[in-house]
């Protein structure tokens, strides 16, 4: 196979057939990372195989790699810190040698997927022994190949070249200082990033499977969704809720088709994608779900005002938004760059403010998840200070009851995830 062969047509695989990879041509896998350069040749990373049922359970069960359990084999990588750590030079040998395997792997039928995603790191390193002094740079799966695959977007050559110098308009951002146009880049560039067959998944199990069961005791025969743009309440909503139709109003083209192939494969005939306003009508119901958090506050009236002028007389407008006064809403007051871009949560009386000023009257209010999973504070990044609380966490984690929350009353004022039913005032 020609080198522009492989690397043009090696994708990410995320479904494997139940097929094991015999030993012999693991090595080989191995052995081509082994033949990638690395800072004078001095090869400071380590490759921990997990190839033992019992401890790819543990890493799974105890560290919530779950990841890792889709195909039969998995690979970490690691690389020393203690030198040459700080310009780079071991994480750099490690991604090259990756990279080597990626290829290799690909040229000779099997699939792979490097994860950054590779569990809560604490119980990572216990279970695997991995001392302080190694950085956990990512995990690796191979399998044989058990899905259709969609070739993903990848930027133009033209939007990434600079020549001897970067461009006068390059203007890096805090995530929590981006524009629109910042924002609806990111979201084109990164919707790819999960192939539609597979697509996104929320931080907060728990909070989203309360909000769908909420959810989908409050809409009708025909509902719009709001700019969703990664299909993940809209799909979700569709599939749980067959007997419903899904209209969804995207930011672009872009995210508009991603939309419809994942909703293709997934057999679902009660949703569409759009992403003209004009495209939309009259609905029961208008849902804008934790959107409000990831765009500017320039762009809250133009989205109120499509509310107001989609939704029938007697509609109801339903909205979701991280709670500035939560536990997480306080950890992302001043922004925080995920793989939805910036995420700021806000307070209420803004969103209240803002539904008076558009004509809209409050009919019942929610919270949701009045304390986050301590699997997913953890994977946010634990202080080093805090580190002794790991083992009260690992015990928490198999209880999990407040993220479940769904309250009325006093505590929905502290609950993460704060949802307002409201109608249109027609006095």
């Amino acid at each position: 196979m020609e080198i522009m062969e492989a690397i043009r047509g090696r994708e990410s695989i995320r479904t494997y057939k139940k097929k094991n990879i015999d030993k012999s041509t693991l090595i080989k896998i191995v052995e081509a990372g082994t033949m990638a350069p690395s800072a004078c040749n001095q090869q400071r990373y380590s490759l921990i195989v997990i190839d033992d049922v019992a401890v790819r359970n543990r890493l799974i069960n105890e560290a919530n790699a779950w990841q890792i359990g889709r195909a039969p084999v998995a690979i970490y990588v690691v690389c020393d810190k203690t030198y040459n750590y700080r310009r780079s030079a071991n994480i750099v040998g490690a991604a090259m040698s990756v990279q080597n395997m990626l290829l290799y792997a690909y040229s000779i039928g099997i699939g792979s997927i490097v994860m950054a995603g590779y569990g809560i790191e604490p119980e990572v390193r216990r279970i695997l022994n991995i001392p302080k002094n190694q950085a956990i740079i990512c995990a690796l799966s191979f399998g044989y190949s058990n899905e259709k695959t969609f070739r993903p977007l990848k930027r133009n050559v033209d939007r990434i070249i600079y020549y001897n110098a970067l461009s006068q308009n390059y203007r890096p951002k805090d995530p929590s200082n981006w524009d629109w146009i910042d924002i609806l880049e990111f979201w084109d560039t990164t919707i790819s990033a999960k192939s539609p067959d597979i697509g996104y998944y929320s931080f907060f199990k728990e909070e989203f499977e309360s909000s769908i069961k909420l959810l989908s005791n409050k809409i009708s025969n025909k509902n719009l969704v709001l700019f969703d743009d990664f299909a993940l309440y809209s799909i979700e909503l569709a599939r749980k809720n067959p007997e419903s139709d899904f209209d969804c109003l995207v930011s672009s083209k872009i995210l508009r088709n991603w939309c419809r192939v994942r909703a293709k494969y997934l057999g679902l005939e009660n949703i569409k994608f759009f992403d003209k306003k004009n495209s939309v009508g009259k609905y029961e119901i208008v849902l804008l779900l934790d959107t409000l958090n990831r765009i500017p506050t320039s762009k809250f009236d133009e989205i109120f005002n499509i509310a107001r002028d989609t939704l029938n007389q007697n509609g109801n407008f339903i909205l979701s938004f991280i709670n500035y006064y939560s536990l997480y809403g306080f950890y992302i007051r001043k922004g925080i760059g995920r793989r939805f871009g910036p995420e700021i949560s806000i307070k209420r009386s803004i969103i209240k403010k803002l539904l008076k000023k558009h004509n809209f009257v409050f009919s019942d209010s929610y919270g949701i998840n009045l304390i986050p999973s301590f699997g997913s504070l953890l994977n946010l990044g634990l202080p080093k200070k805090l580190e002794f609380l790991v083992p009260f966490i690992r015990f928490w984690l198999k209880i999990n009851i407040f993220e479940k929350i769904t309250s009325k009353y006093v505590f929905k004022s502290f609950c993460l995830k704060y949802i307002y039913i409201t109608n249109k005032n027609i006095n």
